[in-house]
């Protein structure tokens, strides 16, 4: 924790393609960005999502049956990193090497499951937190599993309030606010590629760039947006040789800007085609500045009339115990307030035991 987070910094918006899917080569290319982003003077930097190995396109291109989809899982399951690897090690050296912070899309395996994980590494080289993504997206279902309340959190570090969330978490108004209600000042944005021929309109750049205006007004955070253009080279391996395809997910895509608390572009936004990095400057005091007019978990909240309950709790597949006994319930208490300052005045059942809350 920092209780004298640095007040004004440079933050970097990474746009680039990672190489499908090949975790070895986009460590090495993360590398590369994070130090050109430290040498830009940038204290934080952040990557789009699913950035190791690459976010898993078949999954929308091909209506294939799962035994013929077996083999691209079989090379993604491959390519799929652990926190342990060497991929990490290698990105986790660069922050210490280049005293930055970084934020990395990976897909994180466990054993039999992959999930959509965020890095969160400090300039030691620390992992600051390893979160999931909460609710995969629509065919995402087929590949990966789910987080938990726990990978809903924001962390005090000497850069300020830091929060994390991965593409379509930012339609969620209950994570939104879970997210507010930590008091977040700077916001962690990765999303992938924003393709044209898209089966839903809310799936556009358009739809999407709006989300991320809303989210950095309703928190009044800072936004820093990072998304994954699709290269000529990528697209070669997703159309596998059938041209056609070219068309439904044509080279670019990307969406890379950084928003101050108020919803105001602050940074350059690079054409969709081009790999950059995009930097611009924070300032911690404009999160209290917006807040004055608009804070949703303070001045201008009624909790009185709406009750939100958010449970944290990391969640496991057994709990070893004697025979016969059950798991006990945890309840955390901040004041008057329950769980992170979501104020929780009703009773609930759990297990067949009442929780009172106040």
């Amino acid at each position: 924790m920092s209780s004298t987070p640095l007040q004004k910094y440079k933050v970097a918006a990474i746009q680039a393609s990672p190489i499908f899917f090949d975790a070895h080569a986009t460590a090495l290319k993360t590398v590369e960005l994070i130090k050109e982003a430290a040498a830009g003077g940038a204290k934080l930097c952040v990557f789009p999502e699913l950035w190791l190995p690459g976010y898993p396109f078949w999954l929308w291109l091909y209506s294939y049956p799962l035994v013929v989809q077996r083999g691209y899982v079989a090379t993604y399951q491959a390519n799929s990193v652990t926190a342990e690897g060497p991929e990490s090690e290698m990105i986790r050296q660069a922050c210490r090497t280049y005293n930055i912070t970084a934020v990395v899309g990976v897909s994180e395996k466990e054993h039999g499951t992959l999930y959509m994980s965020q890095w969160i590494i400090g300039p030691d080289g620390a992992f600051i937190s390893r979160r999931r993504k909460l609710k995969p997206s629509i065919v995402e279902r087929l590949l990966f599993g789910e987080g938990d309340g726990s990978d809903i959190k924001v962390h005090d570090t000497p850069l300020g309030r830091l929060g994390a969330l991965q593409c379509w978490e930012h339609t969620q108004p209950l994570l939104k606010y879970t997210m507010a209600a930590q008091h977040e000042q700077v916001h962690l944005a990765s999303w992938p590629h924003f393709g044209p021929s898209l089966p839903h309109a809310s799936l556009s750049m358009e739809s999407n760039h709006a989300s991320n205006i809303s989210y950095a007004v309703e928190v009044g955070a800072f936004n820093i947006v990072s998304s994954a253009p699709l290269s000529k080279q990528n697209q070669d391996v997703l159309v596998d040789g059938d041209d056609s395809l070219r068309a439904v997910m044509p080279v670019g895509g990307g969406m890379t800007l950084v928003l101050d608390p108020e919803g105001r572009q602050i940074s350059s936004r690079p054409p969709p085609e081009e790999e950059t990095i995009v930097f611009a400057e924070v300032d911690l005091a404009k999160t209290y500045l917006a807040r004055a007019a608009l804070d949703t978990v303070g001045h201008y909240a009624r909790n009185d009339i709406f009750k939100v309950l958010f449970d944290p709790t990391p969640r496991q597949h057994i709990h070893v115990g004697p025979h016969g006994a059950r798991a006990p319930v945890r309840q955390e208490r901040v004041g008057r307030e329950v769980l992170f300052g979501l104020s929780v005045e009703e009773e609930r059942r759990e297990g067949g035991e009442e929780l009172q809350s106040i």
